[in-house]
């Protein structure tokens, strides 16, 4: 059997294996579906050893000035609120009429930008339990459209993205990036919201930017296609404030810096929004995803880490 063959199969069984959870976890109460992914997190924050040095490394490039100790312990709550909050997110998919347990703070903030008619970019991060807030918005009544990366496997990428689509949640896919641009504009300038997480490593197709101190490789996309559309900037983001509750937090629009050339002007926007998403995860470190390599195309937290220890 050749890879791509093998890599089908494999993909026809996970999206059976995905079925059937969905199917248990909707049976269950809320409370006890929460309970399952805390004692899940805890045997993957025991388990994941290497993912779990890769957490601190990058906490450590962080927070320089935090014990040890302290980084272990936002570690494992970070590692606790990933499958908890996947299993919670499955929950509430069945569960449309109990997203009463997500709040939303800010309202106002996206209406106000909806209300210019030129769409929304929402601006946001690989931060708490992000696909609630997809969902919260959704069923508000909302029209969002969510981009992210195609999966690597279609088959798992079919089954994930029709689960969101009946949820009121539509995908645009990033690559080809023909489309990606053609489809974001044609939906901001249908005032529609575009919701694009600015935080993970761009490599060569980023522009460097301060992030935590460090020189973090950005991606521009959000900032030039919101100002060829006109489009306001919102950054929203969600938090954990109990088992089963969360809270969509939503920022007033970025006000855009203008300098004297585009590329000068970018840069500037593409800084204040990366400094916004730190700011909320200095807030809040336990939200964010530690175990991505942020500082891949700058300087690795490895070296940082052996710098400061």
């Amino acid at each position: 059997m050749d890879k791509a063959a093998e890599r089908a199969k494999r993909g026809r069984v996970l999206v059976r294996v995905m079925k059937a959870a969905r199917a248990l976890i909707r049976c269950l109460p809320l409370g006890a579906v929460s309970a399952i992914g805390f004692v899940a997190g805890c045997l993957f924050y025991i388990c994941s050893s290497s993912q779990r040095r890769l957490a601190r490394q990058t906490m450590a490039a962080a927070f320089p000035d935090i014990s040890r100790r302290e980084r272990a312990g936002i570690a494992r709550s970070f590692f606790i609120n990933m499958p908890r909050g996947a299993l919670e997110t499955m929950w509430f998919s069945s569960h449309l009429s109990s997203l009463g347990n997500v709040t939303v703070e800010g309202i106002s903030h996206l209406d106000a930008a909806l209300a210019q008619g030129r769409g929304v970019m929402a601006i946001s991060a690989h931060f708490g339990n992000f696909p609630l807030l997809h969902l919260k918005l959704a069923q508000t009544g909302y029209p969002i459209y969510v981009m992210s990366r195609p999966m690597r496997d279609p088959a798992v990428g079919k089954y994930l993205n029709d689960l969101q689509s009946r949820c009121g949640i539509e995908t645009i896919h990033s690559f080809p990036r023909k489309r990606a641009i053609s489809e974001t504009l044609a939906h901001l300038r249908g005032n529609h919201i575009v919701l694009i997480q600015m935080d993970q490593d761009f490599g060569d197709e980023g522009i460097m930017v301060d992030f935590f101190g460090r020189p973090a490789s950005t991606p521009t996309g959000p900032v030039v296609l919101a100002s060829r559309a006109g489009s306001p900037m919102v950054p929203m983001f969600i938090f954990r404030t109990g088992a089963g509750r969360h809270c969509v937090k939503i920022l007033p629009a970025h006000e855009m810096v203008i300098l004297g050339d585009q590329e000068a002007t970018v840069k500037a926007n593409v800084q204040a929004l990366t400094g916004i998403i730190e700011e909320q995860i200095r807030r809040a470190p336990q939200e964010w995803a530690w175990i991505h390599r942020r500082w891949k195309s700058g300087q690795e937290p490895e070296k940082a880490d052996k710098k400061i220890s």
